[in-house]
């Protein structure tokens, strides 16, 4: 998925690290000055749904059942940009559709989690019984 580089930072041995808006990081990336043109890069990390570290929950829904489950849930939609979001499945199997041809779909079973990276398309379907509830997170300073 294609993020913004937000900021640029040197480790401990002066390769140059990317900042993401997703808050990733991107380890030997290009120095500032040759990437001046150029401030997108592809987030494997987000194609992977790997969840970054350091970031707050700050909200939750209502736990669904698989007749209670939003229209807005079972239909395109996105978090915002800078949100995560972390689907906490409880009981049965729900099914994560990311809307991204290379990512294919992901059942997440009772007692796993799936990650939901920022302003990635993508929507759930129960096909059985289904509980489950979705946290939000991000950075907060």
């Amino acid at each position: 998925m294609k993020r913004n580089i937000v900021a640029f930072s040197q480790n401990q041995h002066g390769h140059w690290v990317a900042e993401l808006d997703c808050y990733h990081t991107l380890n030997d990336a290009v120095s500032p000055t040759a990437q001046a043109g150029n401030r997108t890069v592809n987030c494997l990390q987000c194609d992977a749904l790997k969840f970054p570290e350091g970031l707050t929950a700050y909200k939750k829904t209502p736990t669904f059942r698989e007749a209670s489950i939003p229209k807005g849930l079972r239909q395109h939609h996105t978090t915002k940009l800078g949100t995560w979001g972390l689907i906490h499945v409880l009981d049965g199997t729900l099914t994560y559709i990311h809307e991204q041809e290379d990512i294919t779909p992901i059942n997440i079973k009772a007692g796993e989690t799936a990650a939901v990276p920022p302003c990635m398309p993508h929507h759930v379907h129960a096909s059985g019984t289904v509980t489950f509830f979705v946290e939000f997170y991000k950075k907060i300073p």
